[in-house]
């Protein structure tokens, strides 16, 4: 029987009328929705959207519509090398990046323009104030220089770059996932010459400057790109205008290559078995581990009588089930592996991911009669409600008057040649409302095929390649679907307390009730647990409807010793455990559909205890219920303990690198007493002691006077007060149970070190820090201060790649006020290419030189200035729920005077080039600074 679905959806502009030569502005009768488009005759085109609510940056894009996936044999990398060269390096732009006088022109940060590079596309991104509309002007100089030709490619610039990209390659250790991106792309047949891990700076630094010109040519084509411009813009006509006069004279190239369409190349070949090694080095102790990805072809797996939009709605929802379905039928602790269904990021297909640490071939039958019970009997009611429930939260939580919203709507249409969806929410939701569960059952039942089109296998070591082979995947993929297991739904509470137990929970008095200077809620309950609270509801702010809960204790990890990882490794033991009558998975569950859905952030540090959530305010009760058990009731279980240190080792394959290695290099000797991220990490595993843990996580949580909660958001004070009082009331009071800070007030002695890397890497780390005493009348100056001398650090740190040519990749800096140790922090921090090291450790040394004994220029500081960031009290974000949490924390936590935000912008306004250098000179004294250094140990 056909299923008929009415669907009204996607109501847009797709690339066909992006292909005519008229303009069309298309209106679904809301102004949110109007947008403008239309095609030049050299092909280029354009969309523009206006925003008449948006009060923030206006946004302009270049996006060309090549990516990697047209690169040649000699060419791997050249898209991501040309993104870096065209964001920099053009003809009228020269030196963008360091351009400090464009920047100071139009008060536009460095940080406003950005790039990305993909498969598909290639996007240039650049932000710009309302206020200053002829900033337009010169963006569209800056992209006419790409389109037009007009890049540079001076063999010195395109060899730092060369040098930075290799940089950024170690960085973020891209030949991890050599495997799997080897795999996808000899699954499409698109590119099959992706190096090794070894072979890759080889192949990239004696890649042809030839060829990248060529791959320039073939591809910077105005019939391959797309300006869109998105934000509050006042005349929309002016605006395309302009790009029918910058643009409209720029020629194709009379050689003009088709482009390769790897998607449709992947769907049209014949099915495939690949198998790829990963070289990785495991803990001690870890079986090797097995990834099988089984790839379900989009055309094989549509519904024929669906419309491909019907499909990809269908399908969405669908997805979801299945992951779903797949999740909860396998959650116990040591769990030998892992599942994923999900739409595959690189090809057009679902991928279904099974990860194995014990090479069971039983692991991929029992997945497969999970997958053959849902043909066989079918999605409950209540799977697809949930699912249902979701997908019309994500519907309504659009924001239509936003620029980030448009931008990265228009963006996910380019790269997947889609329309740009501009269909009415209530037409999206009456269509999932409209979808009936038999329905569901019997499209799958008639028309779904478990069996993948394509099979990937990624090893590590011990491999049974005799065993493994497509055959003997395939049988066992037969067998499960053979036979389908039946689910199991399991009854999943509401909420964590019956109400039998909320009814044993008395409403603990209220003993003291003030108001505070900006007017909060100061409030004492009659177990000592004081309780901040300050309504808030900004017009802007991200987590606008939420409420922000933060409750500390000034009690941490020192009072057993000053390294006592036990009580810092608790935590995630706890979580990892679950609380009351509930293990881990059965909370994941309870909190799927709040707004809460990855639980809370319970931890402890050297000098802390605390929590903190971002909830809705109809999830508050089940958020005070879940801190109740974690402080009254935590669960002691052995097997979720061992489980816990299975997971963190398999995590440990993940975080191993030599930067986190680095970091915990600098912590420690810094006097930070923190979890270590890198190989460190697992060493310290292994020496927990659960029962000392719990009893640590037991003695910290065991006495509500130590605590004050903030809560700050827009609520009612007389609804929440009385869940407060029940919950936060009962925690528990033990005064016999005593712990003592231990904290020694000595400082803590900083000496120049260099730490040899513990694994093999071909780039050097570097971190100079300065660290000085915070005086006793610190204040918000303190903090303006050193955001200032912070981005003249980036500023100044630009210049060793874009102005000197050396080899410098995440060049950065950092400042910030530990106001436990009571010291004051700028510091820089980079990796360097190890034959520059030398040359970037001198650089670094005049930087510091020139920012103490010269005033920035005029332009310099303009930059600076405009880069500034202060959450506290600049602009709007001085009253958005996370800035007020932040600065009434630091006000009962640490003092730290509460001041007027107008205060501080005058500060902020009244700050000189002139209070720069003296602040250069108060920080950067040869007394405070320490260097640390990480190399190979071949260096």
């Amino acid at each position: 029987m056909k299923i008929i679905i009415y669907l009204y959806l996607l109501l847009g502009v797709s690339n066909g009328i992006l292909a005519q030569n008229n303009d069309k502005a298309p209106d679904t009768g809301n102004s949110n929705f109007s947008i403008l488009t239309g095609k030049l005759d050299n092909g280029l085109s354009y969309i523009i959207k206006p925003l008449e609510g948006d009060t923030g940056k206006i946004e302009a894009n270049l996006v060309v519509h090549a990516g990697a996936n047209q690169e040649d044999t000699d060419q791997y990398y050249f898209a991501h090398l040309l993104e870096h060269l065209a964001a920099g390096y053009t003809e009228n732009f020269p030196s963008l990046r360091s351009n400090v006088e464009l920047f100071s022109q139009f008060k536009i940060s460095p940080q406003d323009y950005t790039a990305s590079v993909g498969e598909v596309l290639t996007g240039y991104k650049i932000q710009y104030h309302q206020e200053f509309p002829q900033t337009l002007d010169t963006i569209f100089s800056m992209f006419y220089d790409i389109v037009s030709g007009k890049v540079l490619f001076d063999e010195n610039i395109v060899h730092t770059e060369k040098k930075a990209l290799y940089q950024e390659y170690l960085y973020s250790e891209t030949g991890k996932s050599y495997p799997e991106y080897k795999g996808q792309n000899l699954l499409s047949g698109c590119r099959d010459f992706i190096p090794s891990p070894g072979n890759f700076e080889s192949v990239l630094m004696k890649s042809s400057l030839e060829s990248l010109k060529q791959f320039y040519l073939d591809w910077y084509r105005p019939d391959l790109m797309t300006i869109y411009v998105v934000g509050n813009i006042k005349d929309v006509a002016l605006i395309q205008n302009k790009i029918k006069e910058k643009f409209g004279d720029i020629k194709n190239s009379t050689m003009v290559r088709e482009k390769k369409n790897c998607g449709q190349t992947y769907l049209n070949r014949p099915k495939q078995f690949i198998v790829q090694e990963k070289s990785i080095e495991l803990p001690e102790n870890l079986p090797a581990h097995t990834t099988f990805q089984f790839y379900y072809r989009n055309k094989s797996s549509a519904f024929p009588q669906f419309s491909q939009d019907e499909n990809k709605v269908l399908w969405d929802i669908l997805t979801k089930m299945i992951s779903n379905r797949l999740k909860s039928q396998q959650p116990d602790y040591n769990q030998e592996y892992t599942i994923h269904f999900n739409e595959s990021i690189e090809l057009p297909a679902r991928l279904l991911n099974i990860k194995t640490f014990d090479n069971n071939p039983l692991i991929i039958a029992k997945v497969f009669e999970i997958i053959a019970g849902i043909s066989a009997y079918g999605f409950t009611q209540d799977e697809l409600n949930k699912v249902v429930q979701e997908s019309s939260k994500t519907i309504q939580a659009r924001d239509y008057t936003s620029v980030p919203y448009w931008s990265k709507t228009i963006y996910n249409s380019l790269t997947y040649n889609e329309p740009v969806p501009l269909s009415k929410d209530s037409i999206e939701i009456e269509f999932l409302n409209q979808l009936k569960i038999n329905h569901i059952n019997d499209l799958i039942r008639k028309h779904m095929d478990w069996m993948p089109d394509d099979i990937a296998l990624i090893f590590t070591n011990d491999f049974k390649k005799n065993i493994f082979t497509e055959k003997n995947i395939k049988k066992w993929i037969k067998k499960g679907l053979s036979q389908p297991a039946k689910y199991q739904s399991k009854v999943i509470p509401e909420q964590f307390l019956s109400s039998n137990e909320i009814s044993e929970l008395r409403l603990v008095p209220i003993i003291k009730h003030k108001s505070g200077i900006i007017n909060q809620d100061i409030i004492e309950l009659e177990n000592g647990v004081k309780i901040i609270l300050k309504e808030n509801n900004p017009s802007t702010d991200r987590i606008t409807g939420k409420l922000m809960v933060h409750g500390f204790s000034p009690i941490g990890a020192s009072c057993f010793g000053e390294m006592n990882f036990n009580a810092l490794f608790a935590p995630a033991i706890i979580q990892n455990s679950g609380v009351g009558k509930y293990d881990k998975f059965t909370i994941d569950k309870i909190l799927a559909n709040t707004s809460l859905p990855f639980g809370m952030n319970n931890y402890i540090e050297q000098w802390e205890t605390g929590v903190k959530a971002e909830i809705l305010p109809q999830d508050l009760e089940i958020l005070m219920q879940l801190i109740y058990l974690s402080f009254s009731t935590p669960r002691f279980d052995l097997n979720a303990f061992e489980d816990w240190k299975i997971q963190e080792q398999k995590k440990s394959i993940r975080n191993s690198s030599p930067n986190n290695d680095f970091v915990d290099f600098i912590n420690k000797k810094a006097g930070f007493v923190k979890l270590p991220q890198g190989v460190e990490r697992l060493k310290e595993i292994r020496n927990v002691d659960y029962k000392k843990a719990f009893k640590k996580y037991k003695l910290l949580h065991a006495n509500a006077a130590n605590f004050t909660f903030i809560i700050t958001g827009n609520f009612n004070k007389n609804e929440i007060l009385p869940i407060l009082q029940r919950y936060l009331g009962n925690l528990p009071k033990d005064e016999n149970n005593i712990c003592i800070d231990q904290r020694k007030d000595e400082a803590f002695p900083l000496t120049d070190a260099h730490f040899i890397l513990p694994k093999s890497v071909d780039n050097n780390f570097l971190s100079i820090q300065f660290v000085s005493p915070l005086p006793i009348n610190s204040n918000y100056k303190d903090e303006i201060e050193i955001e200032f001398l912070k981005q003249a650090l980036v500023l100044k740190l630009r210049d060793l790649r874009n102005t000197k040519n050396l080899g410098v990749y995440f060049a950065s800096a950092f400042g910030f006020i530990d106001y436990h140790k009571r010291t004051k922090t700028i510091q820089i921090y980079l990796q360097s290419d190890r034959e520059d090291f030398n040359q970037v450790l001198e650089a670094c040394n005049i930087l510091f030189e020139e920012l103490k004994t010269s005033k920035v220029s005029p332009n310099s500081f303009s930059t600076i200035k405009e880069s500034g960031y202060f959450p506290k009290w600049q602009n709007e974000s001085s009253s958005t729920h996370r800035s007020i949490s932040h600065t009434l924390y630091d006000f009962y936590r640490f003092e730290v005077p509460i001041i007027e935000s107008n205060q501080a912008k005058e500060f902020i306004n009244s700050f000189t080039a002139e209070d720069l250098l003296k602040v250069a000179n108060n920080y950067f004294n040869e007394e405070f600074r320490v260097t640390y250094i990480g190399s190979p140990e071949f260096n």
